[in-house]
């Protein structure tokens, strides 16, 4: 293998690499920065000298790219075309391009393949990023997620991040997903997947999953209540609107640090999302199908952030997606929030997230405000804006 040692001017010294796409890794010690979008990390990809926002997702089985990178650097398209699939359950056929200079963190590839998003596609026309770093990239190494430097670490010496060997916690690797083993009630355990493309603050469990739970007395559960809508949009843009359920965990155990009173809902995909790295260093092994937790602290309450309303962003306007417990006499999916105070939302920008205490915040003037909303009649409705707050 050829190898070019490249001296990078940061606050340190990587070691360059350069591979094909069918290549071993070796040798290799990178720390990545990265920034946060919607609750998930996003690292700089150079391709062809030029730089990308990627977001680096455990759970996306192939590096994915805009078109619009494909029409930028005439990237060569394959003829085949591959069918993907997203966390919604969508497949569609999706076209390939072959990336022949492409760097990450100091390591540079030969060869590289990614599938083809349309720019108007919804994760790449809403969030602030043009690809996505998936399995298929991860699994040549031991990746570190280190939320207080903001770095993510790239090796192939998992020495190098974990010296002592009883830290290290069994892994089950399918299609290039990483899933951590979850202790029940009984000394069983069950597998998650750990999401690193979810920006969500709970612990979702599918809802088969859960009523398992419950029927079985596996998991404890507290301060349950049902609800309707949709907690998540698929690669493709598909929202899921259904029943859902969402409850308390008194406590959780993730690679033996105990979690409390942590926020649990129910989803069509059971797995961990990237909050978990707020709490401690999170290191994935691929080849050596093992994790380990490296805690922040002795243990900690799992912060909840969840409102009675959920939202998104549809059209430019910001919607009711989801509603819970007594509040569906009060909501319908779909309304939209037209008014805050004085403030008309006449658009809203395609990035903002669910939560609108901020927005809300940012435009109240006096504590008799309200909330101004309008349904698919056209029939409107306030609520006090303090009920969001």
């Amino acid at each position: 293998m050829k190898k070019t040692i490249l001296l990078l001017l940061a606050l340190c010294l990587f070691a360059g690499n350069t591979y094909s796409q069918n290549s071993k890794s070796k040798d290799v010690y990178v720390e990545i920065p990265y920034k946060l979008s919607s609750g998930i990390p996003v690292v700089e990809v150079l391709i062809k000298g030029k730089p990308y926002k990627f977001v680096v997702d455990t759970r996306a089985l192939k590096t994915y790219i805009v078109r619009r990178i494909v029409d930028e650097q005439s990237l060569k398209l394959r003829k085949k075309t591959k069918n993907v699939g997203d966390g919604q359950g969508i497949r569609k056929q999706q076209q390939l391009a072959v990336i022949n200079d492409m760097k990450v963190g100091g390591i540079s590839f030969k060869t590289s393949e990614a599938a083809v998003s349309e720019n108007d596609s919804y994760l790449f026309s809403r969030y602030d990023f043009d690809g996505i770093i998936g399995g298929d990239f991860l699994k040549r190494f031991v990746v570190k997620f280190d939320s207080r430097a903001k770095t993510i670490t790239l090796t192939t010496d998992a020495l190098r991040l974990v010296s002592d060997q009883q830290q290290w916690n069994k892994m089950k690797i399918y299609s290039l997903k990483t899933y951590i083993p979850i202790p029940l009630k009984g000394g069983g355990t069950d597998s998650y997947l750990f999401d690193s493309g979810s920006g969500m603050s709970t612990f979702d469990i599918d809802t088969a999953r859960y009523r398992i739970y419950k029927q079985r007395d596996l998991f404890d559960f507290s301060d349950e209540e049902t609800g309707y809508g949709a907690t998540s949009v698929g690669l493709h843009g598909e929202r899921a609107y259904e029943k859902r359920i969402r409850a308390t965990a008194p406590e959780l155990n993730v690679g033996g640090y105990i979690f409390r009173n942590v926020p649990v809902q129910t989803t069509r995909v059971s797995k961990i999302g990237f909050i978990v790295a707020n709490y401690g260093d999170i290191i994935l092994d691929y080849t050596g199908e093992r994790y380990c937790f490296i805690p922040h602290q002795a243990e900690a309450d799992w912060t909840d952030t969840r409102g009675k309303v959920g939202f998104s962003v549809i059209d430019s306007s910001l919607v009711v997606s989801l509603i819970w417990g007594e509040e569906y006499g009060r909501f319908t999916i779909g309304d939209k929030l037209v008014m805050i105070g004085n403030k008309r939302l006449d658009t809203i920008d395609r990035c903002y997230r669910r939560s609108i205490s901020p927005l809300i915040k940012e435009h109240i003037t006096t504590d008799n405000d309200t909330i101004l909303f309008e349904k698919a009649d056209g029939e409107r409705y306030a609520v006090p804006a303090d009920f969001f707050l």
